[in-house]
């Protein structure tokens, strides 16, 4: 299936070029380019359209193990990134001057169906949802969002009056 995507889909070249290269495996999450797979539509107040692609640059750099150093650490410490990545946020690594999270949500727990987006701005009924659940399911998908002006970004749930869930947010790198 994702081979069909690549190979039917052009504009997943950058994508397949990305992986399938020789840039080698990031020494860490926050040394690495982000670079989504989609392209959206966005349209402003003035009914313009406009396609836009997400392109998140590290102020990190980007660093890379080499093939030797990689099996090495495969073999010696399974979870060192998500160590790494834990302990940066631990330390206050995310930067106020942060632009974009990205990260993971995942719903569970709920006594409906609905949807959860997160969104820069609270808006009642934001234009997308970042996840659909229905009852009785545990659901994750991974979300990139820019923050707004003030840093802040909104956690929207939608489902039958009084129904509740277990949203968990889990921020895995931000942007500036």
């Amino acid at each position: 299936m994702q081979w069909d995507f690549w190979t039917l889909s052009p504009e997943s070249a950058h994508q397949v070029s990305y992986l399938m290269g020789d840039r080698g495996i990031p020494s860490t999450w926050r040394q690495m380019n982000l670079y989504g797979s989609h392209t959206y539509m966005w349209v402003n107040a003035d009914g313009e359209s406009f396609w836009v692609k997400y392109h998140f640059i590290s102020d990190q750099g980007v660093e890379n193990f080499t093939q030797a150093e990689a099996d090495q650490l495969a073999s010696a410490d399974t979870d060192y990134h998500t160590r790494d990545l834990f302990e940066a946020i631990g330390h206050g690594g995310i930067s106020l001057a942060a632009t974009a999270i990205t990260g993971n949500l995942t719903i569970t727990g709920q006594t409906a169906g609905g949807y959860g987006s997160i969104t820069p701005n609270p808006v009642a009924n934001p234009a997308t949802s970042t996840i659909n659940f229905p009852l009785g399911d545990t659901r994750a998908n991974g979300v990139t969002v820019p923050l707004n002006v003030d840093g802040e970004l909104a956690i929207v749930y939608k489902a039958g009056a009084g129904k509740k869930t277990h949203m968990i947010v889990d921020v895995t790198g931000y942007f500036r």
